[in-house]
């Protein structure tokens, strides 16, 4: 079973240089890394707020005075400063990471994490903003081009962690994984054999279609690990086959159940004979009879897990 604060030990343990959380406005990097910090123990900084500290003007202050290009260089030379730190967590403004300069010590100095959302979830969150590139023009074309402006830099992060609807406490742990597996994978040969991770997660990076992989010991017993809280409360339906049923789809159902709103589930022949249209046929016949819907999510249990 995988526990969470063995995990956040060995980053705290391991990790000797600050994390920079990157991504869009509205992703929660400001939230998220105040939580991070608080769990690794460490000192917290936001670049804005530190930018807003020396200069004494509010951040829309500054782009409406100053321009654009005056801020850039103030975030550059902050970030700069906060990197010296040590061991830390800092939130980076949206479009830190475009400047190269600001880019390059990022990189060099720090552990960097993209925090990616998709573009519903970072309208909902930026909505009635004072942000100032939200202040001119239809917020959804404003975000939607700087996000294909922005991914190109963004990609370069050092970990790509998926926020696909989480809580700020389920994203933290999904970081906590990935910084995990990236120190595993980091690590000589030698120091892996004392560092031997319970469970990584993966993000495959598709664009607005990316989405997480998580691989461990025990993750079907701890689905607030990787089900996301927007898609609990719903209808789910499991797809099984016999192989698996008794040994492992019917403990995962009994944790499952008190997350879902309903759980129903369909056992399948083992095999390559299952397979056919036929048997697709039968499964979304099933799936209608039990009162699917649009929001319904559906569970694969099996892939040869024997």
């Amino acid at each position: 079973m995988i526990e969470i604060e063995h995990c956040q030990d060995d980053v705290k343990a391991l990790l000797d240089r600050p994390i920079v959380l990157v991504g869009m406005m509205g992703v929660g990097k400001t939230t998220v890394g105040r939580l991070l910090a608080t769990r690794l123990g460490w000192s917290f900084y936001d670049s804005d707020d530190e930018i807003v500290r020396s200069v004494g003007k509010s951040i829309s202050e500054i782009f409406s005075e100053d321009g654009e290009p005056a801020f850039r260089d103030l975030e550059r030379a902050t970030i700069k400063h906060l990197l010296a730190n040590g061991p830390c967590v800092i939130s980076s403004g949206g479009g830190g990471i475009t400047v190269s300069e600001t880019a390059q010590a990022i990189k060099e100095r720090s552990l960097c994490i993209w925090m990616d959302a998709g573009l519903p979830i970072l309208l909902k969150r930026t909505e009635g903003s004072d942000r100032p590139l939200l202040m001119h023009g239809n917020p959804e074309e404003v975000l939607k081009n700087l996000l294909e402006k922005r991914r190109s830099h963004y990609a370069q992060a050092h970990i790509h962690a998926l926020d696909d609807g989480l809580t700020p406490e389920e994203m933290v742990n999904r970081i906590l994984l990935q910084i995990r597996e990236h120190l595993y994978v980091s690590s000589s040969e030698s120091e892996k054999e004392k560092f031997v991770p319970e469970a990584i997660c993966l993000t495959v990076s598709l664009f607005d279609r990316s989405y997480p992989i998580f691989i461990g010991c025990g993750l079907l017993k701890q689905p607030d690990l990787w089900l996301a809280h927007d898609l609990q409360g719903r209808d789910a339906f499991v797809l099984t086959d016999y192989n698996v049923r008794e040994r492992l789809t019917d403990s995962f159902v009994e944790t499952l159940s008190p997350l879902m709103k309903s759980v129903s589930i369909m056992e399948l022949a083992p095999g390559e004979q299952t397979k056919s249209f036929e048997r697709f046929q039968a499964v979304l016949e099933w799936m209608i009879e039990n009162g699917v819907k649009r929001d319904s999510v559906v569970f694969a249990v099996g892939g040869g897990y024997w």
